[in-house]
């Protein structure tokens, strides 16, 4: 095989998520399309087993020196090497919203360039080069009451050939100013400061003679301004005090001083101060205004409520959040008489209220009720641009940048054909441009938020880069790109993918539509169902099956006797219509290709023409909705609460609803209701910090008592986390639970059939996203209602705007979409937004904008309902339907084109050619790495960097046992088994241990922890109190005893012996507790990794035990060489001692343990305790004990006078762990080995 040439890509049993031991295998330079139904598994293969792993090689062959990257892959049992990855998906498509198009794809860029080199200023060539006699006479003449200076001294010595010039013209003193300061003191030059580094050095220049004396001196003149202001008749003013005249330059005759053009000039970055941007609105082209005078009651006295504002049921304030009492305070510390009312106060005071409730109304701008008291405003100093007079002043073919970026891409393609000059920043424009055509999102103006921009014109603007880089062997990833796009318009982007797989490059796809599968050179299918059912090949739909959709259905009926609503719009930008007429009742479909208006057309003027009318109006998308980050389905849909009163009910009243919360009463205490804690090195995120089970409740997200609840639901049963997990099937056939079956009915017709109600929202694609929008819309405005075939005055006033709910979708979940909408919307009207063919010829009624591109006026935008389109001739239909061409686009690409293969080939499993493996892959890129990642990358184990951890970590997990000194304490792999096995010893008691989680961090539970934890437990119960190992509480019961005691079960037996049975290695004689299923993780680098080298094995460290003297304390003058003890925070090391129990470091050294000397020198990572009062989370705000190492690295600077003290660190074992692993790995054993012996 040739260096770097990968020819084949092959992986053998992938059992991620519902994948079922599928093979995988693509040949080099292929386009293979994965379809299947949603939910199938096609994404989990594409983007969690393909692109994750691609990724990792990647890194790998990077010489990356993060562990995960070589622990941590999908659930494979092998695979060849993979080439470089382009990734292009829609979940990573999402931006941050103050981004532009122009920025993002490099347009603004190219365009700032081209101003800078030939940018002009009012047709006329403004000079810049302009002599001190000049200046002088310009300034005399407009800014007389001005001061004009020589600046000789720049914060740097004076220049020995200029102090030359200054004597040779009899300059003895120079004005000086000290950094940071505004006045300016004359200093003779032989008495300058030594340090003139801090200081700017003039010469005032007040008359032509001495202006044409120092002609010569290779010096910048500075204009010190006595105002800003420019002239009176405009709001133009210089961005500074003083003008320098190397970056500024004017017209003769004329007042105005003009910046050079430059990038900074053209920037609206605020954080500059040279930057362009417009200072009156900071660079946002809008003023905000705010309508105060409609809440604020001025004869009333402000303590007795002086805002006519309505509250929350909390009692704030809507749209300030304040809460009366807190808004009094708050105005009451800034000064403000609240004895009066606000009329009867001072200006200043007023003043102070107005902008106290102006930033509470601008950091709640999200809040609905605070929109409505705000209006935004074109600014009228930049005139809504963003930039300052001088950027504006600059132009290139008689229009500033502004007017460029305002543009699209096809506005910018024609006007730059008027460029006269030839230049390589053109010939790079127009690729740019070309390329935003082919990728269909040269509609999109550059000014655009990215924010604003639909997934599948984001996922398709992050293909320009690897377009325009010419990239070769790579193997390109994209996740639906027919997305947002009209049918035809596709074609552009498979020419693109066709460009792509020509240069050396091979392409997978998750994709439904069929023009893809055309063109693919092998097409996949997983299914032949949803979830559980899922996860197989099976045979895709043919392309004659497909082709049933793309045209109107021959039993398509005319729609009898439908109202219309009559809208009266508002024309916005391109879009130039003032009237429509729509059919209620109906499904009205908008379709058109991208950029023609449909999104600007349903948002922004059919949405507010129908809530003037008083319609109600819901407009659903796949944009995430706010809420809780660990929200639910069943949360969102509003359906468990029915379930959580259900397990109320079957307590018979001693459990309330609200106890099976795990967002209030019923949470785990532990990981406050997540179900996951977070193991981290050290306190702080970190990217080896990795989520585990939580050891209290096992993930189930309950305190015990509910955890351990059971209600009878049929023949079974269950808890209520059991519940949440459960398939919807199941729940549908339980007759006790009724009340759930219309949600799961409206979840199966929506193809979310195979989500549980426990599955976090937050891990639910865009497509999954809109369509659970859809089901709790159905829930909450139909579903409801007894009798659903009777309309209402509510249901015929509901009109529904769907923003392409058929994203993700397959044509049968399409048919199913809309048999449920039919369904159960037959009484609403709803206007879709769509471009999936086989719901567009299952719509109702049509309206169709075209191109984009073009101005849409009432003669150009047709509409219909589908019966009457039928009627029309191919040639009608085309003209005034253009979007309708699905079948005449499939007929015209099927010819010429080769037979595709559909069939999923047999992948023979077995073991992969030398030639294949990771490890002999040389990397495709580079990367700048620094010394200590590079130290870092040389201590991976070669186990790791071969990849020859994974076998030996599943033969480890399949065959370890815990070995321990104790012959009372008993390991389990999982709870049904230690249940079985205590219950057959015959327990005559039963214990837990209250400390076992916090004995897990450390060997000794700090002193306030055990007394909150031993406080709720009634003292009757607990024994040995004062031992944390020995501590023994009573329990009711096995589970019971499971759950307190964090998966260790302590039982008596008939002789009195205790034995301890748990699913965490647990040890009394060594004094050691490990995590819980210590399957998941133990023998993994990356997630049983130290605490303190983060797996590496290595510390930098100074050489701590060549200057401590082990006879004294570190507290004791003389322990170090040089006055650490100074240096160190005592009030902490007297916390952990005196009020913890947890160390005490005021001991000679040499009295430390092996441990605690460790954590004398290194830190203490298991806890760190918050100060009392502290008003923050801020790392002061809490007593942790970092170690005399970081101590003398933060005071190296104090120390670097004494001759004892080596600024300098070197690498050295750590000493609390065995190869970066927790020093815990000893205690699994396999075949008389450890994990860590083969290293």
């Amino acid at each position: 095989m040739k260096k770097n040439m990968i020819n084949t890509i092959v992986f053998f049993d992938i059992t991620e998520n519902n994948l079922k031991h599928l093979d995988f295998e693509m040949s080099a330079n292929d386009i293979m399309v994965v379809s299947g139904v949603s939910g199938s598994g096609k994404s989990t293969l594409v983007n969690h087993v393909v692109a994750t792993e691609a990724l990792r090689q990647q890194q790998m062959r990077l010489e990356s020196d993060k562990l995960i990257n070589y622990s941590v892959r999908p659930s494979f049992k092998s695979c060849s090497l993979l080439p470089d990855p382009v990734i292009v998906s829609q979940r990573s498509a999402y931006v941050a919203g103050n981004i532009r198009f122009g920025t993002r794809t490099r347009i603004n860029e190219a365009l700032v360039k081209y101003f800078v080199d030939f940018g002009s200023i009012k047709q006329k060539k403004v000079f810049f080069k302009h002599s001190l006699l000049d200046i002088f006479a310009h300034q005399q003449r407009f800014y007389s009451t001005s001061r004009l200076y020589l600046r000789v001294i720049n914060f740097a010595p004076l220049n020995k050939n200029i102090r030359q010039q200054l004597e040779q013209q009899n300059i003895t003193s120079l004005l000086l100013r000290a950094e940071g300061k505004s006045t300016i003191k004359s200093t003779e030059i032989r008495k300058l400061p030594a340090q003139l580094e801090k200081y700017e050095g003039f010469i005032e220049i007040n008359s032509s003679q001495i202006a044409d004396e120092l002609s010569q001196v290779k010096a910048i003149p500075v204009l010190m301004l006595a105002s800003r202001r420019v002239d009176e008749s405009t709001f133009d003013e210089y961005d500074h005090d003083e003008i320098e005249f190397d970056q500024h330059g004017f017209v003769p005759n004329e007042a105005r001083i003009f910046r050079l053009p430059n990038q900074q000039l053209f920037s609206r970055a605020t954080q500059s101060s040279i930057s362009g941007y417009c200072r009156q609105c900071e660079g946002t082209g809008e003023k905000i205004d705010y309508d105060l005078d409609s809440v604020i009651i001025t004869d009333v006295i402000l303590s007795k409520g002086f805002l006519n504002v309505p509250k929350t049921k909390s009692g704030r304030y809507q749209g300030f959040k304040y809460l009366p009492s807190g808004l009094l305070s708050v105005l009451k510390k800034k000064g403000v008489d609240i004895t009066l009312s606000f009329k009867e106060l001072p200006e200043s005071q007023r003043e102070t209220i107005l902008q106290t409730l102006q930033e509470k109304l601008s950091s709640n701008r999200h809040d609905t009720f605070a929109q409505s008291l705000t209006t935004k405003k074109s600014c009228l100093s930049c005139q809504g641009t963003g930039f300052g007079w001088q950027a504006r002043a600059v132009k290139v073919g008689e229009r500033s940048l502004h007017e460029y970026l305002a543009m699209n891409g096809k506005q910018l393609s024609d006007a730059i054909t008027k460029f006269g000059e030839a230049h390589s920043l053109l010939m790079r424009l127009k690729n740019l441009l070309y390329y935003l055509h082919a990728l269909a999102i040269e509609h999109i103006s550059f000014e655009r938020s990215l924010s604003t921009l639909s997934s599948g014109e984001l996922q398709r603007m992050k293909l320009l880069p690897s377009l325009l880089e010419e990239v070769h062997q790579r193997l390109f990833i994209l996740d639906e790109p027919s997305s947002n796009l009209q049918f035809k318009d596709n074609l552009s982007i498979i020419n693109l993918l066709q460009t792509i797989k020509a240069k050396g490059n091979r392409v997978l796809l998750v994709e439904h539509n069929p023009l893809y599968q055309v063109f693919a050179d092998k097409v996949l299918c997983i299914g032949p169902n949803a979830g559980a059912q899922g996860g197989e090949y099976c045979a895709p739909l043919t392309l004659a099956q497909q082709l049933k959709g793309l045209s109107i259905p021959t039993n398509v009926i005319p729609l009898m006797a439908h109202e219309h609503i009559e809208l009266n719009l508002q024309p916005i930008r391109h879009i130039q219509l003032t009237h429509l007429s729509l059919p209620k009742n109906a499904i009205n479909t908008v379709i058109g290709a991208s950029g023609s208006g449909k999104s600007t057309l349903c948002r922004e003027m059919i949405y507010p023409a129908l809530k003037q009318l008083d319609y109600l109006v819901e407009l659903l998308d796949s944009r995430p909705f706010l809420g809780a980050s660990h929200s639910i389905v069943a949360t969102y849909l509003d359906v468990f609460a029915c379930l959580r009163q259900f397990f109320s009910t079957q307590s018979h009243g001693q459990y309330s609803a609200s106890d099976f919360s795990f967002n209030a009463g019923g949470a785990c205490e532990h990981c406050s209701g997540k179900g996951v804690v977070t193991v981290g090195n050290g306190h702080s995120p970190s990217k080896t910090t990795i989520k585990q089970p939580c050891p209290v409740c096992f993930g189930s997200r309950f305190r015990p008592e509910i955890a351990l609840f059971y209600a009878k639901i049929g023949e079974q049963k269950l808890t209520l986390s059991e519940v949440l997990q459960s398939d919807l099937t199941w729940i549908a056939s339980q007759d006790d639970l009724s009340q759930l079956h219309k949600a799961i009915e409206v979840l199966d017709a929506l193809s979310l059939g195979y989500l549980q109600l426990g599955r976090e929202t937050q891990t639910l694609s865009g497509g999954e996203l809109q369509r659970l929008k859809i089901a709790k819309f159905l829930l909450k405005h139909q579903l409801n209602s007894k009798d659903l075939s009777k309309s209402t005055t509510e249901a015929i006033q509901q009109v529904m705007i769907l923003d392409e709910p058929c994203r993700g979708l397959d044509s049968q979940a399409v048919d199913r979409l809309i048999i449920m909408l039919r369904k159960y919307l037959s009484d609403a009207t709803l206007i879709v937004i769509e471009h999936n063919p086989y719901f567009i010829y299952r719509s109702d009624y049509i309206v169709d904008l075209g191109i984009s591109g073009e101005k849409k006026r009432e003669d150009n935008i047709y509409h219909a309902e589908m019966h009457a389109i039928q009627a029309l001739n191919t040639e009608e239909l085309l003209t005034r339907f253009p979007s309708l061409n699905h079948r005449e686009v499939m007929g015209n690409v099927e010819e010429g084109v080769k037979a595709t293969k559909y069939e999923a080939d047999s992948i023979t499993s077995g073991t992969l050619d030398d030639s294949m493996l990771l490890e002999t892959l040389l990397p495709l890129t580079t990367t700048h790495k620094t010394e200590r990642s590079k130290q870092r990358y040389q201590f991976i184990p070669a186990l790791y960097r071969q990849q020859k951890n994974f076998e030996r970590e599943q033969y480890f997990n399949a065959n370890y046992h815990v070995e321990v000194p104790d012959d009372n304490c008993f390991f389990y792999r999982d709870w049904q088994t230690l249940h079985d096995a205590v219950l057959a010893r015959k327990p005559q008691e039963i214990f837990y241990n209250p400390l076992i989680r916090q004995l897990e961090r450390y060997s000794t539970v700090p002193l306030n922890i055990k007394k909150k934890l031993l406080s709720t437990i009634p003292d009757k119960t607990i024994f040995h109190s004062n031992d944390d190992w020995h501590c023994l509480v009573l329990a009711d019961n096995i589970s019971l005893a499971y759950l307190q005691g964090a998966g260790v079960v302590i039982i008596r037996d008939s002789e009195g012996r205790l034995s301890y049975h748990g699913i965490r290695l647990f040890s009394l004689k060594n004094r050691v507790v490990d995590r819980v299923f210590p399957q998941n993780f133990v023998f993994n680098l990356y997630k049983n990794s130290c605490h303190h080298c983060h797996g590496y094995g290595k510390l930098l460290s100074y050489p701590l035990h060549d200057w401590v003297d082990e006879t004294r304390s570190v507290l004791d003058k003389g322990s170090f060489p040089f006055a650490l003890e100074k240096s160190l925070p005592k009030s902490t090391i007297n916390y952990f001692s005196q009020k913890e129990g947890l160390f005490d470091f005021t001991k000679p050294i040499q009295e430390l343990s092996r441990v605690e000397r460790n954590i004398l020198f290194y830190g203490f990572k298991e806890y760190r305790f918050q100060k009392p009062n502290a008003k923050s989370n801020a790392d002061h705000q809490y007593y942790e004990w970092e170690g005399l190492n970081s101590y003398i690295y933060d005071k190296r600077k104090q120390f670097s006078a004494n001759k004892i003290f080596t600024d300098q660190v070197e690498w050295v074992d750590c000493p609390f762990c065995i190869s970066g692993f927790s020093s815990k790995i000893q205690y699994y054993q396999c075949d008389g080995e450890i994990f860590t012996d083969s290293f």
